[in-house]
């Protein structure tokens, strides 16, 4: 008789556990987002161009065109260097309330000349000194405060290139 009874409560608390445990499957917590879409210069990553004609805004992005005005593009064998330490191309601003880990690349379309840095991006802080050179090969990864501002100066090399080649490609900078 104990051996069945015994039998029985095994057997209810087994149900009842598995019934237990399957009752509370799911919730639902709905929370409310502020996900605005700003301008570059307003984005929490906030890209603002300088003074230099071949940096500018288009559509609410930032925009580096050497092909402005009759020009197709850069002399080869030149170097063209596009804003310096106190009137920079562009600044990469940190928007967000806090410090923030900014990870900044350039990703050329296609390298005519893996020997050379054909573009260059110096990454200057508040106190004038160059915290890194981003280029096809290397990249920049630090910490920027909250409002804390890297000016960058762009050089472009088209040393051995001629004017069937493009030194084209996508400025990555993330948060």
């Amino acid at each position: 008789m104990r051996l069945k009874l015994a039998a029985i409560a095994l057997g209810i608390v087994v149900v009842a556990s598995a019934f237990g445990a399957s009752a509370f499957t799911t919730a639902t917590v709905d929370r409310d987002a502020s996900l605005n879409v700003a301008t570059d210069s307003g984005g929490l990553v906030g890209l603002q161009a300088g003074d230099s004609s071949l940096v500018t805004t288009s559509s609410d992005q930032l925009a580096i065109d050497v092909t402005t005005g009759t020009a197709t593009g850069i002399n080869p064998d030149s170097t063209l260097t596009i804003g310096n330490a106190t009137s920079p191309a562009f600044t990469i601003t940190n928007n967000f309330g806090n410090a923030h880990t900014f990870n900044v690349t350039y990703d050329m379309n296609s390298d005519p000349d893996t020997n050379t840095d054909n573009v260059q991006f110096e990454l200057i802080n508040n106190s004038g000194g160059t915290v890194a050179t981003v280029s096809e090969d290397t990249s920049y990864e630090g910490e920027l405060a909250a409002e804390e501002t890297l000016d960058v100066v762009v050089t472009v090399d088209s040393t051995g290139q001629t004017s069937n080649d493009s030194l084209t490609g996508t400025l990555n900078v993330t948060a």
